[in-house]
């Protein structure tokens, strides 16, 4: 997942809700004052902060594991990518020997790991401002209503934040993890909510919302003679962008058209009743000319033979709406008629969450709460940590 800039540099388009699961060692009563350390609170005594008075504590507990909440249909050697993904904050760097994950299923599953990335860097500002409740609709809306004081505050934030060092902020390592299924033999519809994971001798229950798995896909049909010819089908590994409203969009989707076709239908084949089809737009483009048009459900959309379409894709999602470190597999179905006769094209989607460490460390670790950071920021760059 990236995050963006705006207003002031390292906007973070983070997401509001910490899933809420065993090891995570929540703030739960939302006292930020004890998270402040020793070389933090002799900063504050001597006057030298102001919008930072509050920032990162030490590590609630020697593992932090910080999981996906998932919404996954993993369908029998159908799903590209048949996986499940989480990160373990920790204050040393940790082997992949130092951990195991058990779980309840008759599913074989094996374990990929990435190194641990250590961070030693003082936050982000924005995280930083986030610990101390910063108004950010207040800030957001100085910018039209008042550019003088917008810019003052914005120099005065920037000036306070210089002063900070990096020896004020924990250190830490993260290190991600990755759990692959084999369904090659899956029988039945079994349903994954929790994983256990060890790690070093310490063991935490986690609550992982909900990893379907299915024998067949809901639907099947003709694919015929690929007259709808995508270049790539599958989009693996999509790194989501943050959305209080639960929309997805994916990255665009060409096609040749290689025989006239008429677009019938744009839906899900997915099972979940959260997940539906938000807006489709389609870049046509022939030797003539490029137009833009939005598909409507119930109109059929016609494609002339040689041309090129670009297919943008937006999906809504609820169970999506401002939750940290979502994932989700998504399955498009474009029904299309070629020659008298109906076919299908699909695509699938697997994404999920990737966020920066310092912003798993303040939700994760302390609890803290980027609600009113993602209304007024939202879908806004900066790379991962």
């Amino acid at each position: 997942m990236k995050f963006s800039k705006k207003c002031i540099s390292f906007l973070l388009s983070a997401i509001c809700l910490c899933a809420s699961a065993a090891g995570c060692s929540p703030n739960t009563d939302n006292d930020i004052s004890g998270m402040v350390s020793n070389d933090v609170s002799e900063t504050v005594a001597n006057g030298n902060t102001e919008y930072f008075n509050v920032l990162p504590g030490e590590l609630k507990d020697d593992y932090v594991i910080c999981p996906n909440k998932a919404n996954l249909e993993i369908i029998k050697e159908y799903t590209m990518q048949p996986a499940y993904s989480f990160d373990i904050i920790s204050a040393e760097s940790l082997k992949d020997s130092d951990i195991e994950v058990e779980i309840d299923t008759n599913i074989p599953y094996y374990l990929i790991f990435k190194e641990s990335v250590e961070s030693k860097e003082k936050f982000e500002r924005d995280v930083c401002l986030q610990y101390n409740g910063f108004d950010w609709k207040k800030y957001n809306d100085m910018e039209l209503a008042d550019q003088k004081g917008y810019t003052e505050m914005g120099a005065e934030i920037t000036e306070q934040y210089d002063r900070l060092t990096d020896a004020q902020f924990p250190h830490f390592y993260i290190k991600r993890c990755n759990v692959q299924f084999d369904t090659s033999n899956l029988v039945g519809e079994p349903i994954i909510n929790e994983l256990k994971v060890n790690v070093k001798g310490k063991s935490y229950n986690i609550d992982v919302g909900e990893i379907k798995f299915f024998e067949n896909p809901s639907e099947t049909g003709d694919f015929g003679e690929y007259d709808l010819a995508f270049d790539s089908a599958g989009i693996v590994g999509y790194d989501l962008e943050i959305s209080k409203d639960g929309i997805i969009s994916l990255p665009p989707r060409e096609a040749e058209i290689k025989n006239d076709i008429k677009i019938k239908d744009i839906r899900l084949m997915n099972r979940s009743e959260t997940i539906s089809v938000d807006k489709v737009s389609i870049n046509i483009e022939d030797e003539d000319a490029s137009v833009n048009q939005e598909w409507k459900k119930g109109k059929d959309l016609e494609l002339s033979k040689g041309s090129k379409a670009t297919f943008n894709f937006e999906i809504k999602d609820t169970a999506f709406e401002k939750t940290l470190n979502y994932a989700v597999n998504i399955y498009i179905v474009i029904e299309y008629e070629s020659v008298g006769k109906n076919y299908i094209a699909e695509i699938e989607a697997d994404c999920e969450g990737t966020l920066n460490s310092h912003i798993l460390y303040a939700i994760y670790n302390d609890n803290i709460d980027f609600g009113s950071y993602c209304e007024y920021f939202e879908n806004k760059y900066v790379d991962i940590v």
